[in-house]
């Protein structure tokens, strides 16, 4: 018989009756074993396979391993269409042939089951008890509205801070005659800065525009800080107008 090894000098290729590129004859062996073919490895003298009892265990443990995860798998499978029509029943305001706790234990077996393959799949350990995982889902529900308790809270907290202090700003500006005034003198300044990329370096300085800005910006401050004496001389400035 024809034998390719692979790196780890166990059997990877066997023929009877046909040489392959890389092979050792060896004389046949009728005792062979091909369920565990892949456990087989050349024997210290060389001339013959011997079997692996530790691969052979691993092997069994793997195939063992991968028949149950096929079984949960099945398992999962068959329970999908219980799931998918409770969605579709509480989506379409359907009544439920279903309650919610029947729905929380049937969720808490298909998590269970999720973890086995896990654990097989991974190796490690899970925490597979059915009503552990439904403690667990409990507790995280409990948090979830908890937390959300504290943002409702925040936010009621919050929200008349911001209206009061926004409403108090308002309340001490006595028009937006200032703020149209801003926007002008912004509007005019960044068409005088644009126009000036086209002069030369000559063309003058544009300190006169951003003094007007500054200028406009310490009336408002002025007129938040102190609106009193602001609208006194608003009054006055009035007066003298209609004189």
């Amino acid at each position: 018989m024809f034998v390719v090894f692979d790196e780890n000098n166990y059997v990877k290729f066997l023929s009877t009756t046909t040489s392959m590129e890389g092979a050792i004859e060896l004389p046949d062996d009728d005792n062979l074993n091909l369920t565990y073919l892949t456990c087989y490895k050349l024997n210290a003298e060389g001339n013959g396979l011997m079997l692996d009892a530790e691969k052979v265990a691993a092997q069994k443990d793997k195939v063992g391993a991968l028949a149950k995860i096929f079984e949960l798998k099945q398992q999962l499978s068959e329970s999908d269409f219980k799931v998918l029509r409770k969605i579709r029943e509480d989506a379409l305001g359907i009544e439920t042939k279903m309650s919610n706790d029947e729905y929380l234990q049937l969720e808490a077996e298909r998590e269970s089951i999720t973890r086995q393959i896990r654990e097989l799949e991974d190796g490690g350990k899970l925490v597979t008890d059915v009503s552990e995982i439904l403690k667990e889902g409990k507790q995280n529900r409990e948090e979830k509205l908890k937390k959300i308790e504290e943002v409702k809270t925040m936010i009621d907290t919050t929200v008349p801070k911001i209206e009061e202090s926004i409403n108090k700003i308002i309340s001490t500006i006595s028009d937006g005659t200032l703020v149209k005034t801003l926007i002008e003198e912004i509007k005019k300044g960044l068409l005088d800065i644009n126009d000036s990329k086209d002069q030369n370096e000559e063309g003058g300085s544009n300190s006169g525009i951003l003094d007007g800005i500054l200028g406009i910006f310490d009336k408002i401050k002025n007129e938040v800080t102190n609106p009193d004496t602001v609208s006194e001389e608003s009054s006055t400035d009035t007066e003298e107008k209609n004189k």
